[in-house]
């Protein structure tokens, strides 16, 4: 903009020349037309030359007006260049969509274009006016100042600024330079940023908005992971931990500023002692890819530098470049499998035990009286009558072998009891859906031999169970119950009942005995396998084991477990 009418004055600077040039031309004519005139009136001796000395300047004022013909040609073309040019300049100012406003040096309005009576209130009307005495539409004041700055630094300045509607624009002052390349006044242009700031505006509220959901689902998250009761660990491809739950700081006793970034061996130094596996070429991430998708038990290290089982399970994330490790503390399985172990050796050191103090003793005894049989019928005498052989004993012999069958009999009748309940412990006994309210049942008779106890059963509900796992997993939470009562309560009196409905199947053990702190008892090492290996049972059924006192004295054993599937 600022350029064309530079170029317009230029146009009526070379327009303005041509005019002068036609004017000098025309009074020249005018004035040899007149001396013409007046040669017509000297007298004729001097006419002659006089004429003569007429045609040369007839023929030069020929030349000249042939040039000023020439010269008004050229002034109409450029007039209408002008006018051209002029047309163009309004009608360029007229369709233009940004608001300008051209000022002079003193900063009176010279010209604006059509938008800017928008931005600054303008009518045609105001065109010579000063600036300062148009009221502004801006909370910003420092327009009048900018200006002067730019009339005495000839730089430009811009600066964003908002009416008091709320629209925004860009607002650029500029010298105005004259074909001198002087200042001849300043330029104002306002580009109209409102609906660029609307937008940014929208976009701002929608990136908060859609920040505020990723940080609302980050913090569900971790939420998730801090509530998961095992030890869940990201790691990045090169073995690096990038992030922990709750869990992670409670099982291995670091807090989460000492771990992130920290390498996986040191957790579970025995995998990942350094950047190569013991004994192996393999580095971390080769040996983090052999384990992806294949959970093993590993061994892990506490900050204390104490050891514990885990079992690690690890997947790959693909698309985050992460994996991510479940550990699981395997504890009280590895202790649970221990007192399996030596279950399984004091029950065969046990019936080794009762083999070689019972039945042994029993069958040598039983071997004795065999012999004293042998040794008597040894004494009988011999006959034959009539081709028939006799045996005769004495009287005193016979009911001393009498005696001795006696006892033998008796002994065996106790040494086939003795093994029979020897093979009855040794042998795994399975209950049978059907039969498990006889085993029960059969299991408080069996009690009922210790004339010091009293044990009584009790069915509640008309249901059934309907598989044998399930029935034997109960009948062994019965039997241990029972044995632990017999063995530490002192009791009684033992109830064992067993409630079956439509939605849940329940088991429970009560005695009058002494009691004890369940919560103690568990966490013994050496007393509680009992009851872990009953709740053991429970969670394979997926029930629940609840061990609980009976207010003063006693204990109740509660095995609560679904009616689901194989149960009804």
């Amino acid at each position: 903009m600022v350029q064309f009418e530079i170029g317009t004055q230029g146009l009526h600077g070379s327009l303005g020349m041509h005019a002068n040039k036609l004017q000098g031309g025309k009074a020249m004519l005018r004035k040899r037309t007149i001396y013409d005139w007046h040669l017509y009136r000297i007298p004729n001796g001097a006419n002659k030359v006089l004429r003569h000395m007429g045609i040369v300047q007839i023929e030069d004022l020929q030349s000249i007006n042939e040039e000023l013909t020439v010269a008004n040609a050229k002034l109409q073309t450029k007039v209408k260049e002008l006018k051209q040019a002029t047309d163009d300049l309004m009608h360029l100012m007229s369709s233009a969509e940004t608001a300008t406003i051209f000022l002079d040096r003193q900063l009176n309005i010279k010209r604006f274009t059509p938008p800017t009576t928008a931005v600054l209130n303008l009518q045609s009307a105001d065109i010579g006016r000063p600036l300062k005495e148009i009221a502004q539409n801006f909370a910003d004041d420092t327009m009048l100042k900018e200006c002067q700055l730019v009339l005495e630094s000839a730089q430009s300045l811009e600066r964003e600024v908002q009416t008091d509607e709320l629209k925004h624009y860009l607002r650029r002052i500029l010298p105005y330079r004259t074909n001198e390349d002087d200042v001849g006044g300043v330029v104002i242009t306002f580009v109209d940023l409102t609906n660029r700031k609307n937008a940014e505006f929208a976009q701002r509220e929608n990136d908060a908005r859609h920040f505020a959901e990723m940080y609302e689902i980050a913090e569900r998250l971790q939420a998730i992971l801090n509530t998961a009761a095992y030890a869940i660990i990201t790691i990045d491809l090169l073995g690096k931990i990038d992030q922990i739950n709750q869990a992670t700081e409670i099982s291995f006793q670091y807090n989460r500023n000492e771990l992130i970034g920290k390498n996986i061996a040191l957790l579970i130094p025995a995998i990942f002692k350094s950047d190569h596996a013991p004994g192996t070429s393999q580095t971390i991430p080769m040996k983090l890819v052999e384990i992806d998708g294949n959970p093993r038990e590993l061994l892990a290290q506490r900050k204390d530098g104490s050891t514990f089982p885990i079992d690690l399970a690890l997947s790959r994330v693909g698309h985050l470049g992460l994996y991510t490790g479940i550990l699981r503390d395997i504890t009280i399985k590895k202790q649970l499998q221990a007192h399996i172990l030596q279950i399984a050796n004091d029950e065969q050191a046990r019936i080794g035990q009762e083999l070689h103090d019972g039945t042994q003793q029993e069958l040598a005894g039983l071997s004795l009286y065999a012999g004293v049989i042998n040794d008597l019928l040894a004494k009988a005498s011999h006959r034959s009558i009539e081709e028939v052989e006799e045996w005769i004993l004495r009287d005193v012999d016979f009911q001393r072998i009498k005696q001795a069958l006696s006892k033998l009999t008796s002994g065996l009748i106790q040494a086939n009891q003795n093994v029979h309940e020897l093979s009855h412990g040794i042998m795994p006994m399975q209950v049978d859906a059907v039969g498990l309210q006889a085993a029960l049942a059969d299991l408080a008779s069996s009690t009922n031999a210790n004339p010091k106890i009293s044990c009584q059963f009790e069915l509640v509900g008309s249901g059934s169970i309907c598989n044998n796992a399930v029935a034997t997993q109960l009948y062994r939470i019965a039997q241990e119950s029972l044995t632990n009562s017999l063995k530490h309560s002192n009791a009684t009196e033992i109830r064992i009942s067993l409630t079956l409905n439509s939605s849940q199947t329940v088991l429970e053990i009560s005695d009058n005995g002494v009691g004890f702190d369940p919560q103690e008892k568990e966490n013994s090492s050496e007393n509680g396998m009992g009851l872990r290996i009953m709740k053991y049972r429970a969670s394979i059924l997926g029930g629940e084991l609840q061990v609980s006192r009976n207010g003063s004295n006693g204990t109740t054993v509660r095995c609560t477990i679904p009616t689901i599937g194989d149960l009804k």
